[in-house]
Order: structure tokens, then sequence, then C-alpha cells
């Protein structure tokens, strides 16, 4: 099977999007992904400038698949997806700034900037960060 495959059911899995929501068998789809080659697949591809992996590889580090957790290597790779364009990977990034995640110092203006990137090109989620921090008067 394809690691891609195994990792994107996993989230549908996880989340209960269109199926019946299993951790038990989201867990098991990811550790199949890690032990077929997860890792090292979007490393390669990230490295090679694909952005798309280079999100995924970043969101490995977050939640520790087949890697310890590392959020400075998490944020650098969001940024590496965030600054070629990819929407969800702004969002992400714009996040890390916001919390200051991995070693980024937290600035709400920066977020704001990464979140207003990707609300340009429809991201829903930074369209609503940024309604959440207009109404809190933070933008």
């Amino acid at each position: 099977g394809h690691t891609d495959a195994f990792y994107h059911l996993y989230w549908f899995y996880e989340n209960g999007w269109n199926v019946t929501k299993d951790m038990e068998f989201a867990e098991e789809l990811i550790e199949t992904a890690v032990e077929k080659g997860l890792v090292e697949r979007m490393r390669t591809r990230a490295e090679q400038g694909w952005s798309r992996e280079a999100l995924i590889y970043s969101t490995l580090f977050y939640y520790e698949f087949g890697v310890t957790k590392d959020e400075v290597k998490m944020v650098e790779w969001e940024k590496v997806a965030a600054e070629k364009g990819l929407p969800l990977a702004q969002t992400y990034y714009g996040n890390s700034w916001y919390y200051g995640s991995g070693d980024l110092k937290k600035d709400v203006n920066v977020a704001i900037q990464w979140f207003r990137k990707a609300a340009a090109q429809g991201d829903a989620q930074a369209q609503s960060q940024l309604g959440n921090l207009y109404t809190t008067a933070k933008a």
C-alpha cells in the first residue's frame, strides 16, 4: 500500500470524517504508514521542495509519528511549505507565530500576516483565526 494513503486515512478515522470515528484503527493506520517508510518518503520529498510533503513532514514532528517530538523542526518545515504558498501551511505557520512555537518568539503581527496570505487563498481556518483576532481587537 501507499504510505500517503495510510497517513490520510489516519486523519479520516481520527476525526470521523465521512467514517465512524475509530481511534484504535487510526493508530494502526499511522503505525503502518510509519513502518512503510512515511518519514523517509516525506523527508525526501520535502527536501526536494514539495510543499505539501514539507507540511506533512512538519506534522510528523508535532504528533510524534515515527519521529521524536520537535517543535523547532516542525516550524522549520512549516515555513518551507508556507513560503511556497501552500495556504494550510501558511495557517499553521501563522499559528506557530501566534503561540510562539518552536524557536519562534510569539508575534501576533507576524501571525496575522501569514493568516492573511492563507485567507486570501480561501483557507477557512485562517479566515476564522483572523475573525477571532478582529473580534478581540488584536488585528
